[in-house]
């Protein structure tokens, strides 16, 4: 069994990419109910399929509200669950060639500083794209790598 049959047995998978992007050395998964995927499950499952993969790291697409809470700028992603948004400190993409990850762009770098800005100004439901970080106790974060406004 693959890695990718492997994830569609995965609990509340609702779609899979066929391919996986050699490239990044990534894959899409898009979940059923939408929330926040359970990085420790998913590394747990990964490795359970026995082809010799790992997790790396996330890579989430969520959209929400914003919300200061503290110092810190949050995206409300329903009722019950919030990320705390952060600058981007690594990409999920890995360079297969120069077998590392891919150096992240200045625009990239600064997106979280741009997002502050814009909302200051009165935006508030945005979509973002980063690195998820998983954490019990102080609340988990999204990178911010890239985002769009939306209506």
């Amino acid at each position: 069994m693959g890695v990718r049959e492997g994830l569609e047995r995965l609990e509340g998978v609702e779609w899979i990419a066929e391919k996986a992007d050699h490239a990044s050395q990534t894959c899409e998964i898009k979940f059923k109910d939408g929330r926040l995927p359970d990085t420790a499950n998913i590394g747990k499952h990964i490795e359970g399929c026995g082809v010799g993969a790992s997790l790396r790291a996330v890579e989430i697409k969520a959209s929400g509200e914003l919300f200061e809470a503290g110092n810190s700028l949050c995206l409300r992603l329903s009722k019950d669950e919030t990320v705390i948004l952060a600058s981007l400190t690594t990409k999920v993409q890995w360079d297969l060639a120069k077998k590392r990850l891919h150096p992240a762009t200045r625009s990239e770098i600064a997106a979280i500083g741009r997002i502050r800005q814009e909302w200051k100004h009165g935006k508030r439901k945005v979509e973002i794209i980063g690195p998820y970080r998983a954490s019990e106790g102080k609340g988990s974060s999204l990178e911010v790598r890239e985002y769009k406004w939306l209506p």
